[in-house]
C-alpha cells in the first residue's frame, strides 16, 4: 500500500489516500474545518476517488506512512465506534444459524 497526504486548494481540504499496488484508492479521509470524513459513509460530496492515480503520480501530494493514514481513519470513526459495535452485535456478522 501507498499513503499519501494531499492538500486540495479549490475545496481547501487535506486528503489522505491509501492508494493499492496499482494506485488505486481503497480509503479516503478527508479533513476540513478540524472535522474529518471518511469514505465509507454515504455522502455526495466525499467520494472515494474511481480510477487510478498512475499517470497522476507526480500530483498525489506528500507521501506518508501508513501509520498517519490509520490513525486519521481511526479518530474520524473513533465518534460512531459504540454504534458500530451494536450493529456488529446486533447482525452477529459471520455467525451461522
Amino acid at each position: 500500500m501507498k499513503y499519501f497526504k494531499y492538500f486540495d486548494v479549490e475545496t481547501n481540504r487535506i486528503i489522505y489516500y491509501e492508494l493499492d499496488e496499482e494506485y488505486y484508492c481503497l480509503r479516503a479521509v478527508f479533513e476540513e474545518k478540524n472535522k474529518l470524513i471518511t469514505t465509507n459513509f454515504i455522502n455526495d460530496e466525499y467520494l472515494l476517488p474511481e480510477g487510478s492515480f498512475y499517470e497522476m503520480q507526480e500530483y498525489l501530494g506528500k507521501k506518508i506512512v501508513e501509520n498517519k493514514f490509520n490513525n486519521k481513519w481511526e479518530t474520524a470513526l473513533k465518534p460512531f465506534i459504540e454504534q458500530w459495535n451494536n450493529i456488529k452485535n446486533k447482525n452477529k456478522y459471520g455467525y451461522n444459524h
